[in-house]
């Protein structure tokens, strides 16, 4: 059963883990931008930003989280 603990919801699931997919992350900038007038070349540099603080990361799994917070600091940037 759901229960709210200080803001956050926790739930029974299984987490579930996926492989990093920088298309997935590039998708959802592409989306974000769709009706702002957002350079491709910077798109590109924001994927290219996001999977190399990924891969030199020293952790295992990021997650999706972090990933978010990543994009929505670039995505800051971009605007």
């Amino acid at each position: 059963r759901d229960k709210l603990v200080t803001g956050v919801q926790t739930c029974a699931l299984p987490i579930s883990r996926q492989a990093f997919d920088i298309n997935k992350i590039k998708n959802g900038i592409i989306k974000a931008c769709e009706k702002r007038p957002v350079p491709a070349s910077k798109i590109e540099k924001l994927t290219d930003d996001i999977q190399k603080k990924v891969y030199n990361s020293m952790a295992q799994e990021v997650s999706s989280k972090d990933l978010g917070e990543m994009v929505m600091e670039g995505l800051k940037v971009c605007s």
